[in-house]
Formats: C-alpha cells, structure tokens, sequence
C-alpha cells in the first residue's frame, strides 16, 4: 500500500476511534451541585468592535441577569470602533451603574486587539469570577447565576453552550449550527473524560485566580486569535475544567451573514490547530486525524481502484459523526435537523480540508 493511502486509512481509523471518545465523553458528562457560595462576585466582561447593531441586546440580556445588584458588575471593552459602539456603552453605563466602559483607541504593539481589550475589561473588573461572552451574542436571564454556580472551589473554568441562532430559517443558517454543535459536542465529550481541549470565548467563565495565575494572555499575546483555547487549555492543566449542561447557562450567537465571512471565522479557528501541537498534541492529532478523513473520501473520488470504496467509508464516516452529533443535542436538549445534517455530511470532505489548509497558511480576514 502506498505511504499516502496507508497515512489516510490511518487518519480515517483514528478519526472513528476520537468518534467514540466523544461519544462516550458526552454520556460522562454529569450537571454540577448547587456551589457553597451561591453567589459569589461576578464580572461580565465582553470586548466589541463596531457592533453598533447587535450590542445593544446583548446589554439588555446582561441588564436583565437574575443575580443580586451587589454580585455583578458588567464591563464592555470598546476596541477602536467606528461606529457608534462606544456612545451605546457609555448611554447604558449612565443608565445602569452595574455597567461601565473601557474605550480603546490605540493598538498594542505587544498584544492583539481582543486580546488587549479583555485585558483592559478584566483589569477594570473586580469580580472573583469572570464570565465572558461576545457582542453579538445572546444570553438568557439565568445565565451568569447558571455559570458561576458551575465553578465550585476546585474548579477552574466553565465551559458554557453556546449555538447559533436559526431563527431566520435558511439552509445556510442550519448548516452553521449544525457545524457549531459539532465543534462545541466534540469539546464536552473531552471534557467528559477529564480533557480540557477548547471552548467558545461566547460562553466562558473562570476564577480571577486562576486568569492571574496563567499570568492572563501574555504568554500568547502575539497570537491574533485562539483566546478561547487559551484560556481552556491553560487553565484545565492546573485546575479543574467543566462542561454546563444547564440550559439556563447557553449563549447563542447570531449566523455569519454570508460564505465568505463564514470561511474567513472557520479558518481563523483552524489556524489554532498550530499552537497545540505542543500544548495538547492529542487534540492536534484528531485535528489531523479529521483533516485526513475527510480528505481521503474526497481523494477517493479520483481514483478508480478506490472509488468503489468511497460510499462505504463515507457512510461509516456519517453514522459516528451522528452519533457525536445527536449524543450531543440529547445532552443539551436540542433537535438536529436531518436533512441540513446530511448535506453538511456531503460538504464536509470539501469544507474540511479547504478550512484546515488555509489555516495553516494563516489565509483569513479579521475585523
């Protein structure tokens, strides 16, 4: 057997097996105990970027958060907008002291933009317990009091839910939440075996020590994106990581408007994949172990002696794949579409690997 058929059929094999782990993680997967502190003091923290459109409800859904007015506090970190973000912030500061603003008008020459503007929101923060979500997100009323509850005194960091709004229905809108569950069942599943692999900066919360304690995001300050694995990775290796499987506790986040932007999102996060070949090579392997997969379907096609081949692997490749898939909306109490599921399924021998080559090139767009 040639050395790349023999280096796919390995991928495909592996790619299975990380299948079952999740499935397996996501089945561990236990809701927490009420914490000895049931409220202890919360910062929100967001960074947002000419969000001028979507930022104002994420304000009222914070406004609106079922927890004593003395316990939380709410800081929205301005990163150099063009827009008329900062006047929202600084409006709804007035109207409501719990809120308040940090406006960033230069960049840093030694960390990235939203990376510099979380820092500046944490360090304005006095909370024992940061949470953090994005600006055009969505939280429901019991969301801070849901996620700070999941920290209890050994716990480290939370991992929240966060999907994708389908409201507007189009094939497009379900095909990302389909692709988002993916991601974020994948992630429990680890987390049901004790491994701290990635989260969404959507729906995240931590303790101020244990942020202090990785000394915040110096140690990849240069790296444009990856915050979010960051802080998971860095902070599941000296204290305990867990999944929120209450629903109170889920964040959605609304679609990406089109192809371009939504490729552009996907690639960025791929082009974390480099960084944890030394800080969790085993997630690097299953980024590669899906990589190979995928591309070995999609490779399939062009070779006669293989073709015939082709719908075997790709079936089993979807009946594992669902099975994550589904585990997952059963934990989290949600419904997957069939029919956008089985034409992500179709799409995914393409959209993988075209996403994963141009994230090692470092080849995406940022705001």
């Amino acid at each position: 057997m040639p050395v790349l058929h023999l280096v796919l059929v390995s991928g495909f094999a592996l790619y299975i097996l990380f299948t079952i782990f999740f499935i397996t993680g996501l089945l561990r997967l236990k809701k927490h105990p009420k914490a000895e502190d049931p409220f202890p003091k919360v910062s929100v923290v967001a960074a947002a970027r000419n969000e001028e459109d979507s930022l104002p409800a994420l304000l009222d859904d914070l406004s609106r958060q079922d927890y004593p007015q003395d316990k939380i506090s709410f800081v929205i970190a301005d990163d150099r907008s063009e827009d008329k973000t900062w006047d929202i912030i600084q409006e709804k500061a007035q109207a409501d002291s719990r809120f308040s603003g940090v406006k960033i008008e230069d960049l840093n020459p030694d960390m990235t933009p939203k990376k510099y503007a979380l820092t500046n929101a944490i360090q304005q923060s006095g909370g024992d317990i940061i949470l953090s979500t994005d600006a055009d997100c969505r939280v429901p009323d019991g969301w801070a009091k849901s996620m700070a509850h999941a920290l209890s005194s050994e716990n480290g960091i939370v991992i929240g839910l966060s999907t994708v709004n389908t409201d507007k229905k189009s094939f497009f809108n379900s095909y990302q939440f389909i692709d988002f569950l993916g991601i974020m069942a994948a992630n429990a599943g680890a987390l049901g075996w004790g491994t701290g692999w990635s989260g969404s900066g959507q729906n995240l919360g931590y303790t101020r020590k244990q942020f202090e304690k990785i000394d915040g995001f110096t140690p990849v300050g240069n790296l444009l994106s990856g915050d979010d694995m960051y802080l998971v990775q860095s902070i599941s290796s000296r204290a305990k990581a867990v999944f929120n499987l209450d629903s109170a506790g889920f964040a959605t986040t609304l679609p990406a408007a089109n192809v371009s932007s939504f490729l552009s999102q996907r690639i960025r996060w791929a082009s974390n994949a480099k960084p944890s070949l030394m800080s969790r090579p085993v997630f690097f392997i299953f980024l590669l172990s899906a990589f190979l997969a995928n591309a070995g379907v999609f490779a399939g096609l062009f070779f006669d002696y293989a073709m015939h081949l082709v719908p075997l692997v790709f079936g089993t490749k979807v009946v594992f794949e669902a099975g994550v898939m589904f585990t997952g909306a059963a934990r989290f109490g949600m419904k997957i579409p069939i029919l956008p599921f089985l034409g992500w399924s179709v799409l995914q021998p393409i959209y993988i690997p075209v996403v994963g080559l141009f994230g090692v090139v470092g080849h995406f767009k940022w705001k």
